[in-house]
Protein backbone atom coordinates (compact mmCIF):
# COMPACT_ATOMS: atom_id res chain seq x y z
CA UNK A 1 0.00 0.00 0.00
CA UNK A 2 1.14 3.51 -0.83
CA UNK A 3 -1.26 5.88 0.91
CA UNK A 4 -1.77 9.46 -0.31
CA UNK A 5 -3.42 12.34 1.55
CA UNK A 6 -3.76 16.12 1.34
CA UNK A 7 -5.70 18.80 3.18
CA UNK A 8 -5.77 21.84 5.41
CA UNK A 9 -5.50 21.94 9.17
CA UNK A 10 -5.84 24.27 12.11
CA UNK A 11 -5.11 23.68 15.77
CA UNK A 12 -7.02 24.62 18.91
CA UNK A 13 -4.93 25.33 22.04
CA UNK A 14 -1.80 24.52 20.08
CA UNK A 15 1.60 24.53 21.82
CA UNK A 16 5.17 24.34 20.60
CA UNK A 17 7.69 23.29 23.25
CA UNK A 18 5.23 24.43 25.98
CA UNK A 19 4.72 27.84 24.30
CA UNK A 20 1.11 28.56 23.33
CA UNK A 21 0.39 29.29 19.67
CA UNK A 22 -2.26 31.63 18.33
CA UNK A 23 -4.34 30.70 15.28
CA UNK A 24 -1.94 28.07 13.86
CA UNK A 25 -3.04 26.92 10.40
CA UNK A 26 -1.58 25.27 7.33
CA UNK A 27 -1.87 22.72 4.52
CA UNK A 28 -0.19 19.38 3.81
CA UNK A 29 0.10 16.48 1.42
CA UNK A 30 1.52 13.01 1.97
CA UNK A 31 2.99 11.24 -1.06
CA UNK A 32 5.46 8.36 -1.49
CA UNK A 33 6.42 8.27 2.20
CA UNK A 34 7.09 12.00 2.44
CA UNK A 35 5.16 14.70 4.28
CA UNK A 36 5.15 18.12 2.64
CA UNK A 37 3.61 21.02 4.56
CA UNK A 38 3.19 24.78 4.92
CA UNK A 39 2.17 26.50 8.17
CA UNK A 40 2.04 29.88 9.80
CA UNK A 41 1.20 31.10 13.29
CA UNK A 42 2.12 33.51 16.03
CA UNK A 43 2.12 33.43 19.83
CA UNK A 44 -0.77 34.20 22.16
CA UNK A 45 1.09 37.07 23.87
CA UNK A 46 2.31 38.61 20.62
CA UNK A 47 0.76 42.00 19.71
CA UNK A 48 0.51 41.46 15.94
CA UNK A 49 1.02 44.64 13.97
CA UNK A 50 1.22 43.17 10.48
CA UNK A 51 0.98 39.93 8.54
CA UNK A 52 4.77 39.88 8.26
CA UNK A 53 5.03 39.24 12.01
CA UNK A 54 3.66 35.74 11.58
CA UNK A 55 6.00 32.75 11.57
CA UNK A 56 5.99 31.03 8.19
CA UNK A 57 7.32 27.50 7.72
CA UNK A 58 7.42 25.24 4.69
CA UNK A 59 9.04 21.85 4.72
CA UNK A 60 9.36 18.28 3.56
CA UNK A 61 10.31 15.38 5.84
CA UNK A 62 10.49 11.61 5.20
CA UNK A 63 7.98 9.54 7.17
CA UNK A 64 6.73 6.02 6.47
CA UNK A 65 3.35 5.24 7.95
CA UNK A 66 3.16 1.91 9.84
CA UNK A 67 0.84 0.36 7.24
CA UNK A 68 2.65 1.81 4.19
CA UNK A 69 4.72 -0.48 1.99
CA UNK A 70 6.32 2.42 0.15
CA UNK A 71 9.44 3.80 1.96
CA UNK A 72 10.57 7.38 1.28
CA UNK A 73 13.00 7.67 -1.58
CA UNK A 74 15.45 9.60 0.64
CA UNK A 75 15.95 10.50 4.26
CA UNK A 76 16.56 14.19 3.44
CA UNK A 77 14.94 16.99 5.42
CA UNK A 78 14.11 20.34 3.85
CA UNK A 79 12.61 23.32 5.67
CA UNK A 80 12.30 27.07 5.09
CA UNK A 81 11.64 29.43 8.00
CA UNK A 82 10.80 33.14 7.78
CA UNK A 83 9.91 35.43 10.66
CA UNK A 84 10.14 39.11 11.51
CA UNK A 85 9.87 41.42 14.53
CA UNK A 86 7.40 39.86 17.03
CA UNK A 87 7.86 36.56 15.26
CA UNK A 88 11.22 36.47 17.04
CA UNK A 89 9.28 35.20 20.05
CA UNK A 90 10.25 31.83 18.62
CA UNK A 91 13.28 32.44 20.86
CA UNK A 92 10.97 31.49 23.77
CA UNK A 93 10.39 28.12 22.11
CA UNK A 94 14.01 27.25 21.39
CA UNK A 95 15.20 28.39 24.84
CA UNK A 96 12.40 26.48 26.62
CA UNK A 97 11.13 29.72 28.18
CA UNK A 98 14.54 30.60 29.64
CA UNK A 99 14.60 33.63 27.31
CA UNK A 100 11.69 35.85 26.26
CA UNK A 101 11.71 38.24 23.30
CA UNK A 102 10.01 41.47 24.41
CA UNK A 103 10.20 43.73 21.38
CA UNK A 104 12.47 45.24 18.74
CA UNK A 105 13.12 44.89 15.02
CA UNK A 106 14.55 41.77 13.53
CA UNK A 107 14.33 39.27 10.72
CA UNK A 108 15.33 35.64 10.32
CA UNK A 109 15.33 33.84 6.97
CA UNK A 110 16.57 30.23 7.03
CA UNK A 111 16.84 27.31 4.63
CA UNK A 112 17.35 24.17 6.70
CA UNK A 113 18.58 20.87 5.30
CA UNK A 114 19.37 17.64 7.06
CA UNK A 115 19.02 13.89 7.16
CA UNK A 116 16.88 11.61 9.31
CA UNK A 117 18.19 8.48 11.00
CA UNK A 118 16.70 5.19 9.70
CA UNK A 119 15.34 4.58 13.21
CA UNK A 120 13.99 8.12 13.61
CA UNK A 121 15.52 11.30 14.95
CA UNK A 122 17.87 13.76 13.28
CA UNK A 123 21.18 12.46 11.98
CA UNK A 124 22.56 15.76 10.68
CA UNK A 125 21.38 19.31 10.22
CA UNK A 126 22.61 22.37 8.36
CA UNK A 127 21.18 25.84 7.81
CA UNK A 128 21.71 28.63 5.35
CA UNK A 129 20.46 32.13 5.99
CA UNK A 130 20.79 35.25 8.09
CA UNK A 131 19.40 36.82 11.25
CA UNK A 132 19.49 40.51 12.06
CA UNK A 133 18.40 42.27 15.26
CA UNK A 134 18.01 46.00 15.84
CA UNK A 135 17.25 47.63 19.22
CA UNK A 136 15.90 44.40 20.65
CA UNK A 137 14.94 43.63 24.24
CA UNK A 138 15.16 40.15 25.72
CA UNK A 139 14.25 38.96 29.23
CA UNK A 140 16.08 36.07 30.90
CA UNK A 141 14.76 34.06 33.84
CA UNK A 142 18.23 34.16 35.41
CA UNK A 143 18.49 37.97 35.33
CA UNK A 144 16.16 40.46 36.99
CA UNK A 145 16.36 43.19 34.35
CA UNK A 146 15.98 42.74 30.58
CA UNK A 147 18.80 42.99 28.05
CA UNK A 148 18.36 46.17 26.02
CA UNK A 149 19.90 47.75 22.92
CA UNK A 150 20.51 44.33 21.39
CA UNK A 151 22.02 44.62 17.93
CA UNK A 152 23.65 41.97 15.84
CA UNK A 153 24.26 40.04 12.65
CA UNK A 154 24.19 36.24 12.55
CA UNK A 155 24.95 34.09 9.52
CA UNK A 156 23.78 30.47 9.28
CA UNK A 157 26.42 28.93 7.04
CA UNK A 158 25.18 25.39 6.42
CA UNK A 159 26.90 23.33 9.15
CA UNK A 160 27.69 26.27 11.44
CA UNK A 161 26.34 29.44 13.01
CA UNK A 162 28.61 32.45 12.61
CA UNK A 163 27.81 35.24 15.08
CA UNK A 164 29.53 38.14 13.38
CA UNK A 165 28.55 40.57 16.10
CA UNK A 166 25.94 40.59 18.83
CA UNK A 167 25.93 43.23 21.57
CA UNK A 168 23.58 44.24 24.35
CA UNK A 169 23.32 46.18 27.60
CA UNK A 170 22.07 45.10 30.99
CA UNK A 171 21.65 47.77 33.65
CA UNK A 172 25.23 49.15 33.82
CA UNK A 173 26.72 46.02 32.28
CA UNK A 174 27.69 45.16 28.72
CA UNK A 175 27.69 41.84 26.85
CA UNK A 176 29.43 41.08 23.54
CA UNK A 177 29.12 37.84 21.57
CA UNK A 178 31.10 36.80 18.50
CA UNK A 179 32.38 33.58 16.98
CA UNK A 180 31.32 30.32 15.39
CA UNK A 181 29.58 27.19 16.70
CA UNK A 182 28.65 24.00 14.79
CA UNK A 183 24.93 23.35 14.44
CA UNK A 184 24.61 19.59 15.00
CA UNK A 185 27.95 17.88 14.30
CA UNK A 186 31.02 19.04 16.14
CA UNK A 187 34.17 19.81 14.17
CA UNK A 188 37.55 21.30 14.99
CA UNK A 189 37.69 25.08 15.23
CA UNK A 190 40.65 27.32 15.90
CA UNK A 191 40.27 28.68 19.47
CA UNK A 192 40.16 32.21 18.07
CA UNK A 193 37.07 31.26 16.04
CA UNK A 194 35.06 29.69 18.87
CA UNK A 195 31.90 31.41 20.08
CA UNK A 196 33.01 33.84 22.79
CA UNK A 197 30.77 35.70 25.23
CA UNK A 198 32.38 38.66 27.01
CA UNK A 199 30.58 40.00 30.08
CA UNK A 200 31.28 43.20 32.00
CA UNK A 201 29.28 43.83 35.18
CA UNK A 202 26.31 41.62 34.29
CA UNK A 203 23.94 41.15 37.28
CA UNK A 204 22.83 37.51 37.44
CA UNK A 205 20.29 35.79 39.68
CA UNK A 206 20.27 31.99 39.46
CA UNK A 207 17.61 30.79 41.90
CA UNK A 208 19.03 29.22 45.07
CA UNK A 209 22.57 29.26 43.64
CA UNK A 210 23.97 32.74 42.95
CA UNK A 211 22.94 36.36 43.05
CA UNK A 212 25.48 39.02 42.06
CA UNK A 213 27.69 40.43 39.31
CA UNK A 214 29.48 38.39 36.63
CA UNK A 215 32.55 39.47 34.67
CA UNK A 216 34.76 37.51 32.33
CA UNK A 217 34.76 35.48 29.15
CA UNK A 218 33.09 32.17 28.46
CA UNK A 219 33.23 30.01 25.36
CA UNK A 220 30.36 27.97 23.97
CA UNK A 221 31.73 24.77 22.47
CA UNK A 222 30.04 21.57 21.39
CA UNK A 223 27.12 22.29 19.08
CA UNK A 224 24.17 24.64 19.00
CA UNK A 225 21.89 21.68 19.74
CA UNK A 226 24.12 20.48 22.62
CA UNK A 227 26.14 23.47 23.85
CA UNK A 228 28.90 23.22 26.46
CA UNK A 229 30.04 26.20 28.54
CA UNK A 230 33.69 26.69 29.44
CA UNK A 231 35.93 29.69 30.16
CA UNK A 232 36.87 31.96 33.05
CA UNK A 233 34.45 34.20 34.94
CA UNK A 234 34.67 36.30 38.07
CA UNK A 235 31.87 36.61 40.61
CA UNK A 236 31.71 39.76 42.72
CA UNK A 237 29.35 41.88 44.81
CA UNK A 238 27.05 38.97 45.45
CA UNK A 239 26.25 35.79 47.29
CA UNK A 240 26.86 32.12 46.58
CA UNK A 241 23.88 30.38 48.20
CA UNK A 242 24.60 27.00 49.78
CA UNK A 243 21.88 24.35 49.58
CA UNK A 244 19.87 23.50 52.68
CA UNK A 245 20.76 19.86 53.27
CA UNK A 246 20.58 19.98 57.07
CA UNK A 247 18.31 16.93 57.23
CA UNK A 248 20.54 14.73 55.05
CA UNK A 249 23.58 12.66 55.86
CA UNK A 250 26.95 12.87 54.09
CA UNK A 251 26.12 9.64 52.23
CA UNK A 252 22.82 11.13 51.05
CA UNK A 253 24.59 14.30 49.88
CA UNK A 254 27.03 12.22 47.82
CA UNK A 255 24.18 10.11 46.41
CA UNK A 256 22.15 13.17 45.40
CA UNK A 257 25.11 14.82 43.67
CA UNK A 258 25.87 11.63 41.71
CA UNK A 259 22.42 11.37 40.15
CA UNK A 260 22.22 11.21 36.35
CA UNK A 261 22.23 14.83 35.11
CA UNK A 262 19.32 16.25 33.15
CA UNK A 263 20.32 15.86 29.46
CA UNK A 264 18.47 19.09 28.61
CA UNK A 265 20.40 21.14 31.15
CA UNK A 266 23.26 23.34 29.97
CA UNK A 267 26.56 21.46 30.32
CA UNK A 268 29.57 22.94 32.13
CA UNK A 269 33.14 21.85 31.39
CA UNK A 270 36.21 23.19 33.22
CA UNK A 271 34.48 26.49 33.91
CA UNK A 272 36.94 28.46 36.05
CA UNK A 273 35.14 30.62 38.59
CA UNK A 274 37.09 33.21 40.55
CA UNK A 275 35.56 34.64 43.72
CA UNK A 276 36.27 38.36 43.54
CA UNK A 277 35.53 41.46 45.60
CA UNK A 278 32.75 41.43 48.17
CA UNK A 279 31.70 37.87 47.40
CA UNK A 280 29.93 36.01 50.19
CA UNK A 281 29.22 32.34 50.78
CA UNK A 282 26.04 32.13 52.81
CA UNK A 283 23.31 29.93 54.16
CA UNK A 284 20.89 32.22 55.98
CA UNK A 285 20.58 32.52 58.90
CA UNK A 286 23.30 30.04 59.90
CA UNK A 287 26.52 31.23 58.26
CA UNK A 288 27.92 34.05 56.18
CA UNK A 289 31.55 34.38 55.00
CA UNK A 290 33.51 36.75 52.80
CA UNK A 291 35.44 34.47 50.44
CA UNK A 292 38.21 34.46 47.85
CA UNK A 293 39.59 31.66 45.71
CA UNK A 294 39.12 29.79 42.46
CA UNK A 295 36.85 26.84 41.68
CA UNK A 296 36.74 24.52 38.65
CA UNK A 297 33.13 23.60 37.79
CA UNK A 298 31.86 20.68 35.71
CA UNK A 299 28.46 19.03 35.48
CA UNK A 300 25.38 20.98 34.41
CA UNK A 301 23.70 24.25 35.33
CA UNK A 302 21.08 22.25 37.28
CA UNK A 303 23.67 20.01 38.95
CA UNK A 304 27.05 21.79 39.11
CA UNK A 305 30.03 19.84 40.45
CA UNK A 306 32.68 22.26 41.74
CA UNK A 307 36.22 21.39 42.78
CA UNK A 308 38.62 23.68 44.58
CA UNK A 309 39.44 25.50 47.79
CA UNK A 310 38.07 28.82 48.96
CA UNK A 311 39.75 30.99 51.59
CA UNK A 312 37.35 32.52 54.10
CA UNK A 313 38.46 35.94 55.30
CA UNK A 314 35.68 37.33 57.46
CA UNK A 315 32.33 36.14 58.61
CA UNK A 316 30.29 34.50 61.30
CA UNK A 317 28.37 31.36 62.22
CA UNK A 318 25.32 31.30 64.46
CA UNK A 319 25.59 28.38 66.87
CA UNK A 320 22.97 27.81 69.54
CA UNK A 321 22.04 31.40 70.47
CA UNK A 322 25.55 32.84 70.05
CA UNK A 323 27.27 34.41 67.07
CA UNK A 324 30.81 33.14 66.45
CA UNK A 325 33.23 35.21 64.39
CA UNK A 326 35.94 33.82 62.17
CA UNK A 327 39.39 33.73 63.77
CA UNK A 328 42.68 34.70 62.19
CA UNK A 329 44.83 32.30 60.17
CA UNK A 330 43.91 29.91 57.38
CA UNK A 331 40.19 29.15 57.18
CA UNK A 332 38.93 27.18 54.20
CA UNK A 333 35.93 25.72 52.47
CA UNK A 334 36.73 22.82 50.13
CA UNK A 335 34.45 21.75 47.29
CA UNK A 336 34.45 18.22 45.87
CA UNK A 337 32.53 16.97 42.79
CA UNK A 338 30.94 14.10 44.74
CA UNK A 339 29.37 16.57 47.21
CA UNK A 340 27.90 18.99 44.67
CA UNK A 341 27.74 22.54 46.03
CA UNK A 342 28.01 21.38 49.66
CA UNK A 343 31.43 22.52 51.03
CA UNK A 344 33.62 20.86 53.64
CA UNK A 345 34.52 23.53 56.21
CA UNK A 346 37.77 23.77 58.16
CA UNK A 347 37.21 26.66 60.53
CA UNK A 348 38.27 28.13 63.83
CA UNK A 349 35.79 30.59 65.31
CA UNK A 350 35.59 32.61 68.50
CA UNK A 351 32.87 34.11 70.63
CA UNK A 352 32.82 35.93 73.95
CA UNK A 353 30.00 35.43 76.36
CA UNK A 354 29.34 36.14 80.02
CA UNK A 355 29.04 33.52 82.74
CA UNK A 356 27.48 34.18 86.12
CA UNK A 357 28.59 32.21 89.17
CA UNK A 358 24.99 32.07 90.30
CA UNK A 359 23.10 31.78 87.06
CA UNK A 360 23.58 31.82 83.28
CA UNK A 361 21.61 35.06 83.06
CA UNK A 362 24.13 37.83 82.37
CA UNK A 363 23.59 41.51 82.54
CA UNK A 364 25.68 44.56 83.20
CA UNK A 365 24.60 46.82 86.02
CA UNK A 366 25.14 50.52 86.33
CA UNK A 367 28.53 52.15 86.49
CA UNK A 368 27.23 53.82 89.63
CA UNK A 369 28.85 52.50 92.79
CA UNK A 370 26.67 50.54 95.18
CA UNK A 371 27.34 49.52 98.75
CA UNK A 372 27.19 45.86 99.72
CA UNK A 373 25.82 44.62 103.02
CA UNK A 374 29.20 45.22 104.72
CA UNK A 375 29.23 48.87 103.60
CA UNK A 376 32.10 48.30 101.19
CA UNK A 377 32.13 49.83 97.71
CA UNK A 378 31.27 47.14 95.16
CA UNK A 379 33.22 46.59 91.97
CA UNK A 380 32.62 48.81 88.91
CA UNK A 381 31.22 47.52 85.65
CA UNK A 382 34.48 46.13 84.31
CA UNK A 383 34.30 43.38 86.91
CA UNK A 384 30.68 42.72 85.92
CA UNK A 385 28.32 42.15 88.80
CA UNK A 386 24.67 41.21 88.62
CA UNK A 387 21.85 40.80 91.06
CA UNK A 388 22.44 37.07 90.62
CA UNK A 389 26.16 36.89 91.29
CA UNK A 390 29.52 37.89 89.89
CA UNK A 391 30.05 37.59 86.15
CA UNK A 392 33.14 36.77 84.11
CA UNK A 393 33.88 36.89 80.41
CA UNK A 394 34.36 33.47 78.82
CA UNK A 395 36.05 33.16 75.44
CA UNK A 396 34.78 30.15 73.51
CA UNK A 397 36.65 28.62 70.60
CA UNK A 398 34.75 26.48 68.10
CA UNK A 399 36.58 24.21 65.66
CA UNK A 400 34.57 22.89 62.72
CA UNK A 401 35.78 20.21 60.33
CA UNK A 402 33.04 18.76 58.12
CA UNK A 403 30.06 19.50 55.89
CA UNK A 404 28.44 22.91 56.20
CA UNK A 405 25.08 21.22 56.77
CA UNK A 406 26.44 19.30 59.77
CA UNK A 407 27.91 22.08 61.88
CA UNK A 408 26.68 20.82 65.23
CA UNK A 409 27.79 17.22 64.53
CA UNK A 410 31.32 18.31 63.55
CA UNK A 411 31.80 20.83 66.34
CA UNK A 412 34.53 20.90 68.99
CA UNK A 413 34.16 23.52 71.72
CA UNK A 414 36.84 24.75 74.14
CA UNK A 415 36.95 27.80 76.38
CA UNK A 416 39.13 30.12 78.43
CA UNK A 417 38.75 29.72 81.40
CA UNK A 418 38.34 25.97 80.92
CA UNK A 419 34.82 24.58 80.90
CA UNK A 420 33.62 21.16 79.85
CA UNK A 421 31.86 20.90 76.48
CA UNK A 422 28.41 20.32 78.07
CA UNK A 423 28.97 23.40 80.25
CA UNK A 424 29.90 25.45 77.18
CA UNK A 425 26.80 24.27 75.31
CA UNK A 426 24.67 25.18 78.32
CA UNK A 427 26.36 28.57 78.53
CA UNK A 428 25.80 29.29 74.83
CA UNK A 429 22.33 27.82 74.42
CA UNK A 430 20.82 28.14 77.85
CA UNK A 431 21.08 31.90 78.20
CA UNK A 432 18.03 32.60 76.10
CA UNK A 433 15.83 30.41 78.30
CA UNK A 434 17.23 31.94 81.46
CA UNK A 435 16.69 35.45 80.11
CA UNK A 436 13.06 34.81 79.30
CA UNK A 437 12.33 33.18 82.67
CA UNK A 438 14.24 35.62 84.84
CA UNK A 439 11.43 36.83 87.07
CA UNK A 440 12.05 40.45 87.98
CA UNK A 441 14.28 40.95 84.93
CA UNK A 442 11.90 39.64 82.29
CA UNK A 443 12.11 42.99 80.47
CA UNK A 444 15.87 42.65 80.16
CA UNK A 445 15.42 39.09 78.92
CA UNK A 446 13.02 40.08 76.16
CA UNK A 447 15.21 43.03 75.17
CA UNK A 448 18.30 40.80 75.04
CA UNK A 449 16.63 38.22 72.82
CA UNK A 450 15.22 40.85 70.45
CA UNK A 451 18.44 42.86 70.45
CA UNK A 452 20.62 39.89 69.55
CA UNK A 453 18.66 39.44 66.32
CA UNK A 454 18.50 43.12 65.39
CA UNK A 455 22.06 44.12 66.26
CA UNK A 456 24.15 41.19 64.98
CA UNK A 457 24.49 42.59 61.47
CA UNK A 458 25.41 46.07 62.73
CA UNK A 459 27.96 44.60 65.15
CA UNK A 460 29.54 42.60 62.34
CA UNK A 461 29.88 45.62 60.08
CA UNK A 462 31.46 47.81 62.78
CA UNK A 463 33.85 45.04 63.89
CA UNK A 464 34.98 44.48 60.29
CA UNK A 465 35.33 48.20 59.56
CA UNK A 466 37.59 48.90 62.56
CA UNK A 467 39.23 45.41 62.80
CA UNK A 468 37.91 44.89 66.33
CA UNK A 469 38.10 41.57 68.16
CA UNK A 470 34.85 42.32 69.93
CA UNK A 471 32.08 44.87 69.58
CA UNK A 472 28.78 44.43 71.33
CA UNK A 473 25.61 46.42 71.84
CA UNK A 474 23.17 45.07 74.41
CA UNK A 475 20.38 46.12 76.76
CA UNK A 476 21.18 46.57 80.44
CA UNK A 477 19.46 47.48 83.68
CA UNK A 478 20.58 50.88 85.05
CA UNK A 479 20.11 51.06 88.80
CA UNK A 480 19.78 54.34 90.64
CA UNK A 481 22.85 54.87 92.86
CA UNK A 482 20.67 56.41 95.61
CA UNK A 483 17.68 54.07 95.61
CA UNK A 484 18.37 50.51 94.58
CA UNK A 485 14.65 49.99 94.05
CA UNK A 486 14.62 52.31 91.01
CA UNK A 487 15.93 51.02 87.70
CA UNK A 488 15.53 51.74 84.00
CA UNK A 489 16.33 49.84 80.81
CA UNK A 490 19.34 51.21 78.92
CA UNK A 491 21.73 50.40 76.11
CA UNK A 492 25.39 49.55 76.72
CA UNK A 493 28.31 49.06 74.37
CA UNK A 494 31.64 47.29 74.72
CA UNK A 495 34.55 47.64 72.32
CA UNK A 496 37.44 45.25 72.73
CA UNK A 497 40.56 44.02 71.01
CA UNK A 498 42.86 41.09 71.70
CA UNK A 499 46.49 42.19 71.93
CA UNK A 500 47.56 38.57 72.36
CA UNK A 501 45.79 35.30 73.23
CA UNK A 502 46.23 36.16 76.93
CA UNK A 503 46.11 39.97 76.93
CA UNK A 504 43.09 42.03 75.92
CA UNK A 505 41.75 45.51 76.43
CA UNK A 506 38.23 46.94 76.22
CA UNK A 507 36.11 50.04 76.74
CA UNK A 508 32.67 49.77 78.33
CA UNK A 509 30.04 52.54 78.29
CA UNK A 510 26.36 52.76 79.03
CA UNK A 511 25.13 54.91 76.16
CA UNK A 512 21.94 56.12 77.82
CA UNK A 513 23.47 57.97 80.77
CA UNK A 514 26.20 60.55 81.34
CA UNK A 515 28.64 58.47 83.35
CA UNK A 516 32.22 58.11 82.16
CA UNK A 517 33.32 55.05 80.20
CA UNK A 518 35.44 52.39 81.84
CA UNK A 519 38.74 51.28 80.33
CA UNK A 520 39.91 47.83 81.29
CA UNK A 521 42.88 45.53 80.82
CA UNK A 522 42.75 41.76 81.30
CA UNK A 523 45.66 39.34 81.51
CA UNK A 524 45.14 35.64 82.03
CA UNK A 525 48.11 33.97 83.65
CA UNK A 526 46.59 30.46 83.46
CA UNK A 527 43.21 28.78 83.81
CA UNK A 528 43.11 29.60 87.52
CA UNK A 529 44.65 33.08 87.72
CA UNK A 530 43.36 36.24 86.06
CA UNK A 531 44.55 39.84 86.50
CA UNK A 532 42.09 42.66 85.81
CA UNK A 533 42.30 46.39 86.09
CA UNK A 534 39.96 49.23 85.17
CA UNK A 535 39.66 53.00 85.39
CA UNK A 536 37.27 55.75 84.37
CA UNK A 537 40.15 58.30 84.32
CA UNK A 538 38.37 60.31 87.05
CA UNK A 539 39.84 58.72 90.13
CA UNK A 540 37.89 55.50 90.18
CA UNK A 541 40.54 52.83 89.64
CA UNK A 542 40.33 49.14 90.37
CA UNK A 543 42.68 46.18 90.26
CA UNK A 544 41.81 42.58 90.94
CA UNK A 545 43.53 39.23 91.10
CA UNK A 546 41.08 36.37 90.59
CA UNK A 547 41.70 32.75 91.47
CA UNK A 548 39.28 30.05 90.39
CA UNK A 549 39.38 26.35 91.12
CA UNK A 550 36.65 24.13 89.74
CA UNK A 551 35.56 21.04 91.65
Amino acid sequence: ANPHASGNLSLTNGQLNSTKLQDPKGSFNYWDGRLNFTADSTFTNSPIVSQSDRIKVTGSIPYQLPFSLKPPESRDIRMDLTLENQGLQILDVFSKQQLHWIDGQGKIALNIDGKMKPTGGIESLSANGTATIRNGRIKSLAIAEPFTDINGEIVFDFDRIDVQKLTGKLAKGQINIAGTIPISESFLLDPSQQLLISMNGIPVNIADKYNGDVNGKIKIIGTALNPIVTGDVQLSNGQVLLPDTSSTSELEVQSASSETPNPNSLQLRDLQITLGDNLQITRAPILNFLATGKIDVNGTLDNPRPFGQVQLQKGSVNLFTTQFRLGSGTQTADFFPTLGTEPVLNLRLYAKTLSSTANLLTQRNSIARTANKNGEIDRPADFYTTSLGSVQTVQVEARIAGLASQLTQRLELTSTPTLSQPEIVLLLGGAIVEQLSAGDNIGLGVASVAGSSLLNNLQDRISDLFSLSDFRLFPTIIRDSKTSSTSTLGIAAEVGTDISPKLSTSVFKILTNNESPYYSLRYRINDQLLLRGSTNLFGENRALVEFEQRF
